[in-house]
């Protein structure tokens, strides 16, 4: 059991269709029998890369070598719809996974053309870290999409602030990326090479993604599952901190307005304080300079 995360154009959709189609991969000749395996009721219908292809948490289930894998594929966080888009999201994701018992890893996908953590990148490490218990923050696996290998990549793992050990770092070039851009070209009648030399590029893809894929499932069977109970209770927690702080905020508001209103109050009254003094320093002062003559007659003075 896993949980399936990534921001918006990660390329985390693509994943998901590879991990549903694992049992075509491994015979991957059969190209016409691979499928979409999205709920197509979730989905929005839009183009725009920036706006989550997936809008609910969907719960999938399959077989593969015998082995039954489910699978939590989530709204992509980061989604230009808003910070308040992605709070609902995250509220989505705990209710679902608590449902499901346990996981036993978190894959994390990532461009790996991204040359720096960005603004939406952050966000969703931040989300999930504020979510999720420390045990299942310890395995988390990261899956750098649009990257063949660790040569080619632009991205730091370093810059996640997740301690993601070498052997959970995985690289990926989709094949199903390749089949969508083969498809589009016959469809307009521009592709430059034969559909059978295609044919042959995409099935080698396929084979090198089947390999990562298997590697990667082999390092997650190892480990113990993470119980989802916890979830719920550190996501109530952080929604009652964040209330909490929202009522600190607003009383500490109000009472920088009070100050400011005695403020006011006491500078009104050290201003008439000191008109008064200075008033009375007028009064007391004044003097007068008066001239006196001893001769019988007026002088220049008077």
């Amino acid at each position: 059991r896993i949980l399936l995360l990534g921001a918006t154009g990660s390329g985390k959709t693509s994943l998901m269709n590879l991990l549903a189609n694992l049992d075509l991969v491994e015979n991957v000749a059969h190209l016409n029998e691979l499928q979409s395996f999205h709920d197509l009721q979730y989905e929005t219908g839009v183009q725009d890369a920036q706006r989550s292809q997936t809008q609910m948490p969907s719960v999938y289930e399959f077989t593969w070598k015998n082995r039954k894998i489910i699978v939590v594929d989530t709204p992509g966080l980061g989604d230009t719809s808003g910070p308040q888009k992605d709070k609902e999201h995250v509220k989505n994701i705990v209710e679902t996974v608590s449902a499901i018992e346990h996981i036993k890893a978190v894959v994390l996908v990532v461009n790996g053309t991204t040359v720096r953590l960005d603004i939406q990148l952050d966000y969703v490490i931040q989300e999930l870290k504020s979510i999720l218990p420390k045990e299942v923050v310890d395995r988390f696996f990261l899956v750098e999409t649009f990257a063949p290998d660790p040569i080619m990549t632009a991205f730091k793992p370093s810059v996640l602030g997740l301690d993601i050990p070498d052997n959970r770092i995985f690289y990926i070039e989709n094949a199903f990326v390749y089949l969508q851009k083969v498809q589009e070209r016959q469809a307009k009648g521009a592709l430059i090479v034969s559909t059978d030399t295609a044919g042959k590029a995409i099935i080698k893809k396929f084979k090198e993604n089947y390999e990562m894929l298997e590697s990667m499932f082999d390092t997650i069977e190892k480990l113990d599952p993470s119980y989802t109970d916890k979830f719920m209770e550190l996501f109530n927690e952080k929604k009652a901190i964040e209330n909490a702080l929202l009522t600190a905020m607003a009383e500490m508001r109000a009472l920088n307005d009070k100050k400011r209103e005695i403020d006011n109050t006491v500078a009104q009254i050290r201003a008439a304080h000191s008109e008064a003094e200075l008033n009375r320093a007028f009064r007391t002062t004044k003097t007068e300079r008066v001239f006196k003559s001893t001769k019988p007659h007026w002088n220049t003075v008077c």
